[in-house]
């Protein structure tokens, strides 16, 4: 799995989630972000180039996608990549080499003021129920990870072959939009251990400014790199070179 892959399947992840009685029972926006620092910003630092890819907002959705007013509401589960590690770099010929990719993960809602009137079971919760509601959210989000499979589709080009939950699967068969689904149980199962074996143990960190209140938890992706740059030590790419000025390179 790649990080882009992992970010579509963060979002599924908040997208389908079953409405609540409570609007402060689930997340109602997924945001990658590009720098930490966009978390402080109206919208995120998201555009419209950024839907469905790495940004899912229900608010936003409910008012058509307007690109000149992006909205979007709490609770948000924000993903903020941090840095890779290259696991032994210098290897053997037969060994593919392995990133682990490090990500924040912050869960956060509104702290509301609580001494207006006619407040809302959401707007009289305390930070430390926030947090609490924050922790059982992001619970949710990897429950869906856990669930996730590497799926052979048939009947459609939009829904090729790649990671699915399976309930979506049976969803996309039953609007017609694939005609069958087959779990590949290897690939699904190396996609289980590239999570499992890096988050034996989160650690979550509390979270809380002026306004907002949840969890910070760090995250880990082991990731086989794959489409290496292969080398090329023939004549004709050395006369390539020297054509082009560079037979300093070959000295």
């Amino acid at each position: 799995m790649t990080t882009h892959e992992l970010t579509i399947q963060l979002l599924k992840a908040v997208q389908y989630q079953r409405a609540t009685d409570l609007p402060c029972k689930r997340i109602n926006t997924f945001a990658f972000l590009k720098k930490a620092d966009d978390l402080n910003s109206e919208g995120l630092g998201m555009t419209i180039r950024d839907k469905g890819i790495h940004f899912f907002s229900r608010k936003w959705g409910e008012q058509g996608h307007d690109p000149n007013s992006l909205k979007w509401d709490f609770p948000l589960l924000a993903v903020v990549y941090i840095a890779p590690e290259i696991k032994a770099p210098i290897r053997k010929n037969s060994d593919c080499p392995t990133n682990i990719h490090e990500f924040d993960l912050l869960l956060i809602d509104k702290i509301e003021n609580q001494k207006a009137s006619n407040t809302t079971p959401c707007q009289r919760r305390t930070e430390n129920q926030i947090r609490q509601d924050c922790i059982s959210l992001l619970h949710s989000a990897f429950q869906y990870l856990s669930e996730v499979i590497w799926a052979e589709t048939s009947g459609s080009t939009d829904y090729p072959d790649g990671y699915y939950h399976p309930g979506e699967l049976d969803q996309l068969r039953t609007d017609g939009l694939i005609t069958a689904w087959l779990k590949d149980g290897k690939k699904s199962t190396k996609y289980k251990r590239s999570l499992q074996e890096v988050n034996e143990q989160s650690r979550g960190i509390p979270y809380v400014d002026k306004t907002t209140a949840g969890i910070r938890m760090p995250f880990f992706l082991m990731e086989e790199s794959i489409g290496l740059v292969n080398f090329d030590f023939s004549n004709n790419y050395n006369k390539q070179l020297n054509s082009f000025g560079n037979s300093d390179v070959l000295k």
